[in-house]
C-alpha cells in the first residue's frame, strides 16, 4: 500500500477538507483505495488512519512528513519516498486523489 499525506479539497465556500489517501500497489497497477477524512496531519491521525485501513506488517510507503514515523513502532514496514526537484510518475495515491476530485 502506498500513502501520501494528505490531499486538499476545497469547498464551493474556500474551505479545505484533508483527506488521507492509501492505495494498494498490485504490480504495475491499483488495487483498493481508502480515503479518509482527518482533521489535521498529526501522527495521531495519519497512524490512526494507517492502523484502520491496514495490516499489521504492511509495507507503507510515505512522503517525508515527520507524522508518519510512528508506523514501525505501530507494527508497520515503513518506506519513506521523498520527491525532490525533479519530475515522477505520479503515485497510485496521486492518480487515485485527482480520479476521486473529477467525480
Amino acid at each position: 500500500m502506498r500513502l501520501d499525506s494528505q490531499g486538499m479539497w476545497y469547498n464551493n465556500r474556500g474551505q479545505v477538507t484533508l483527506v488521507a489517501v492509501a492505495a494498494e500497489v498490485r504490480g504495475t497497477g491499483t488495487g483498493r483505495i481508502r480515503l479518509h477524512r482527518t482533521h489535521d496531519s498529526s501522527a495521531e491521525s495519519l497512524v490512526g488512519f494507517v492502523k484502520q485501513a491496514l495490516e499489521p506488517g504492511s509495507v507503507v510507503v510515505t512522503d517525508g512528513l515527520p507524522s508518519y514515523l510512528g508506523l514501525e513502532a505501530a507494527g508497520y514496514r515503513h518506506r519513506q519516498r521523498v520527491v525532490r526537484g525533479r519530475r515522477q510518475r505520479l503515485t497510485a495515491c496521486c492518480r487515485a486523489f485527482i480520479a476521486s476530485r473529477r467525480s
